[in-house]
């Protein structure tokens, strides 16, 4: 239902608005974001349109959401929408709801229309079930919505396409690797490749059929986040993993977003062979007269990849200092969903079977408290300890640094020097959340 706001704006869904909204919901955000960033923003105009298209994968009415100025033809004044969608932690499944395109006109700021627009997306991504929430933005500014920098963005790399040349094969000798453009039946064993590689991640997301189908099928082909998907095929045509790029003409780079090799061959092998084939892709279908002047692989490069990166002269490795802002609104509900996980990280540690409690403090009138018994846990609450008597102290949200295995206690001490522990505490803390990458490819 529309909700009056106190300065006689309203906030209204897509759903309860006007069949306009949709076509005034674009050119709201191209103005908004064009007055703020500039005119390559204008990029916008082919993104949204996807997100409200009832067609995307997740993304309905219900959860785009507006304020209007009745005093001014219902103009849109300022909006953002929820993209529902699930991420893991440890191999369990974690429903998460991304806030997306936050934006209001100059003109309406410092009104409180962003925090009353927050508060109906919390309540909305409450009602989907999510556990947390997720958001990538400006530096600060969603801290005061109770959201942390507490997940590890990832590094990046870029590669110059004059180092592919000591790569190519003698003449006349079959490549021993190949690309092939994805089709709709390769979805099942794309899916299973993203499986058995998120085995290995702390943090990863999960992308059913209907995810695939819509990158491949429905998306934009000129938005900014259209994806091109190709299967890399061995010299028998056997598929071994699959390579998802981007078009980034805007910088004059081919992006690697994915690329994921399973059992049947190595990164090691295929390296080579899927550099140079998606170099020849750019050249013949993006750029053509006027090619790329190199490769950018995405924020969610991992280790193995970046080590043979690092192989070539002109590749550059970039450690992304940025962060992933998360919400966790119940964290003793979080932390008993992923109980199993924790539990599993006990197991042939330092706590084998460890029988006793971590009483953790947040200098607020809450904490959290784990008892175990026999490397199991019997008790989760949020009961607030006593400062002196506390295992460990977090101040703020530092705590979500520590839980998404971003920093270690040790590390954030350097920066907040009320970060408390012992060494038992400090023991149990990195065995239940040792530091580790994540990889994650949003919804968008």
């Amino acid at each position: 239902m529309p909700i009056q706001l106190h300065n006689g704006l309203i906030l209204r869904s897509l759903r309860e608005g006007t069949p306009e909204d949709r076509e005034h919901l674009v050119q709201f955000y191209v103005d908004v974001f064009t007055d703020q960033y500039g005119p390559e923003d204008r990029i916008l105009a082919e993104w949204i349109p996807d997100l409200l298209s009832g067609k995307h994968p997740t993304v309905t009415a219900d959860d785009v959401f507006m304020v209007v100025d009745p005093e001014n033809e219902d103009q849109i004044v300022s909006a953002t929408l929820l993209i529902p969608q699930t991420w893991h932690y440890g191999g369990i499944p974690i429903p998460v709801g991304r806030p997306e395109l936050v934006g209001t006109r100059r003109e309406y700021r410092r009104q409180g229309l962003v925090r009353a627009l927050f508060q109906r997306v919390h309540e909305r991504s409450a009602e989907l079930g999510h556990m947390m929430q997720v958001i990538t933005g400006i530096p600060f500014y969603y801290r005061q919505f109770e959201y942390a920098m507490a997940i590890d963005l990832g590094d990046c790399a870029t590669l110059a396409l004059g180092a592919l040349k000591s790569l190519e094969p003698k003449p006349d000798t079959p490549p021993a690797f190949r690309l092939r453009n994805a089709v709709l039946d390769d979805i099942p064993q794309i899916m299973a490749w993203e499986r058995a590689f998120n085995e290995h991640q702390l943090l990863g997301t999960i992308r059913d059929r209907n995810y695939w189908e819509f990158e491949m099928n429905y998306r934009n082909p000129k938005s900014h986040h259209k994806r091109h998907f190709m299967i890399i095929e061995n010299a028998n045509g056997e598929a071994v993993g699959y390579v998802v790029t981007r078009s980034m003409t805007m910088w004059g780079t081919i992006g690697i977003f994915e690329y994921v090799v399973g059992d049947k061959a190595s990164y090691l092998e295929t390296l080579p062979y899927v550099l140079l084939a998606v170099r020849d892709y750019a050249f013949q279908h993006v750029y053509g007269e006027q090619p790329p002047y190199g490769m950018w692989f995405d924020a969610s490069l991992y280790s193995i990849l970046a080590k043979l990166l690092r192989g070539f002269p002109s590749a550059t490795v970039l450690a992304d200092d940025y962060a992933w802002y998360v919400r966790v609104p119940h964290l003793y509900d979080f932390i008993r969903h992923i109980q199993p996980v924790l539990e599993q990280r006990l197991e042939g540690s330092l706590a084998h079977r460890y029988t006793g409690k971590l009483h953790i403090g947040f200098y607020t009138k809450q904490g959290l408290l784990l008892r175990f018994e026999q490397g199991k846990i019997v008790e989760i609450s949020d009961e607030e300890p006593d400062l002196g008597k506390a295992d460990a102290l977090f101040p703020y949200l530092t705590f979500l640094n520590v839980l998404f295995g971003y920093r270690t206690p040790r590390e954030l001490q350097h920066g907040y020097p009320d970060v408390r522990f012992d060494y038992r505490s400090e023991t149990l803390l990195n065995i239940l959340f040792p530091k580790q990458r994540a990889w994650i490819h949003p919804q968008q």
